[in-house]
């Protein structure tokens, strides 16, 4: 196997695994807001983080 059909094994496993996320593990926004359980940081931290994700990268 050369180092380019290395390369590309890698990218095309990598495409496989992006795509078996997207399709089964990604959850839309704001269902993640309503599932929130204060379990691993408070609410506080959490609309922090929240207000960080919902500005727009400049």
């Amino acid at each position: 196997m050369t180092d380019e059909e290395y390369i590309e094994m890698c990218a095309r496993k990598a495409r496989e695994e992006a795509v078996r996320t997207l399709q089964s593990s990604l959850q839309p926004f704001a269902q993640v807001e309503k599932s929130f359980v204060p379990v691993n940081m408070s609410k506080r931290e959490f609309n922090r983080i929240l207000k960080l994700m919902k500005t727009p990268k400049q």
